[in-house]
């Protein structure tokens, strides 16, 4: 039988309907970071006030990347055990040092050493925990930068639209004060990104490195245009699916899969980027234009009422000290049944092989950003060439 198609009152979901807790999918944005680029006029940019290295942790990234995990143990204290199993729980970051530093920290503060805890090393009161990756440029899960010829096209074509140079020309005076300020000969929405991402960073990191001209900037505006250019990434259902597809299809085959076996772990955590977080929530249809702080979650609940119908519930945590409030995924309540949910989204949800024969295009239209994007490409299949094989078999391997 097919779920109801519901309208109405989004704010159903009675407690009936919630159910008990089968299955949790948690992904979050790492933890603050020093710069790895910003603006030509940026005297702080320098290598000597980041001694832990550009685009690296710094501590107070580390400490609300652990306090997450305290976070995530008191919200699912009764349902994840309190000493670490691989039947319970499977961790995964991109390949990039800050998500997986900022995995470990959180796995610290989640599963900190019990009395009970065989200690396997009587000075340090830690517990060692696998976390998975992928070459982040082979990753179309998480790092979903995978080369897809077929995305670069349709950013090409993008650039053209009648919306976005509706949008430059909106904002051409704000475009202009910021050019003036920071040196750049040419602001659009990609120098804004950058922008609002280095000024975030001097807020968490040292207010003192925040330009004298960063009071005069409409601060909403700039925090509006950031918003565009992260969701300028997926702004079509087409770049949608070539974008967050394989995760989509990575999320439904574990929620799948734990609905008929018992061996699977319950719990799935996710460390991955701002632009990934981004891309679901406008995938889903609910960025509301706010780039995702450092820390931001999306939680994603499977649950299963008496009568055995399975619901999934859609969180999302915006700062390490917010209430976590509940998505209203457009056609759902605020607790969808399950089956109801996966075709909402299965227009642009596609498996990984899918995915690869989608992204197949004619590379002589790929213009500069898809030549931009091969360079990057072939650097990173070098790099990845002088490190050693990561031997561990993924969970998944969508």
């Amino acid at each position: 039988m097919e779920p109801p198609e519901f309208s109405g009152d989004r704010r159903g979901g009675s407690e009936t309907m919630r159910g008990s807790l089968v299955s949790v999918v948690v992904l979050l944005r790492h933890g603050d970071r020093a710069p790895y680029w910003s603006f030509p006029n940026d005297q702080y940019f320098d290598s000597s006030y980041w001694p832990m290295g550009h685009g690296q942790m710094t501590d107070k990234g580390k400490e609300r990347m652990y306090q997450m995990g305290k976070w995530l143990r008191s919200r699912y204290s009764a349902f994840l055990p309190s000493e670490y199993s691989p039947s319970d729980i499977y961790v995964r970051a991109t390949d990039v040092d800050r998500c997986l530093v900022s995995a470990a920290t959180i796995l610290a503060g989640l599963y900190p050493p019990q009395a009970s805890t065989k200690t396997w090393n009587l000075k340090q009161a830690w517990q060692p925990i696998p976390i998975h990756t992928k070459p982040f440029f082979e990753d179309e899960v998480l790092g979903m930068k995978t080369e897809c010829p077929k995305y670069d096209e349709l950013f090409e074509e993008l650039k053209d639209t009648e919306y976005y140079r509706n949008v430059s020309g909106a904002f051409k005076g704000f475009f202009q004060t910021v050019s003036t300020h920071t040196g750049w000969e040419r602001v659009d929405l990609a120098e804004i990104k950058i922008l609002h991402t280095v000024f975030e960073i001097y807020k968490s990191f040292n207010k003192c490195f925040l330009p004298s001209w960063y009071a005069t900037l409409h601060e909403k505006t700039l925090t509006y245009l950031a918003g565009l250019a992260h969701a300028k990434f997926t702004h079509t259902t087409e770049m949608k699916r070539l974008v967050t597809g394989p995760f989509w299809a990575t999320l439904f085959s574990y929620f799948d899969l734990v609905q008929d076996s018992t061996d699977i772990p319950k719990f799935m955590l996710f460390v991955s980027h701002d632009t990934t977080l981004v891309a679901l929530l406008n995938s889903m249809d609910v960025f509301d234009d706010e780039p995702p702080a450092f820390g931001a979650a999306l939680l994603w609940e499977l649950r299963r009422t008496s009568e055995g119908a399975y619901y999934i519930e859609v969180g999302y945590k915006r700062t390490d000290g917010a209430e976590v409030e509940t998505l209203v995924v457009p056609g759902c309540l605020e607790v969808c049944p399950y089956a109801h949910f996966k075709r909402i989204l299965q227009e642009v949800t596609v498996d990984s092989d899918t995915w690869r024969k989608e992204c197949e295009a004619s590379r002589g239209n790929l213009g500069v950003f898809g030549f931009v994007r091969g360079v990057y490409r072939r650097f990173a299949d070098f790099w990845w060439s002088k490190k050693a094989d990561n031997k561990q078999k993924p969970f998944f391997t969508t």
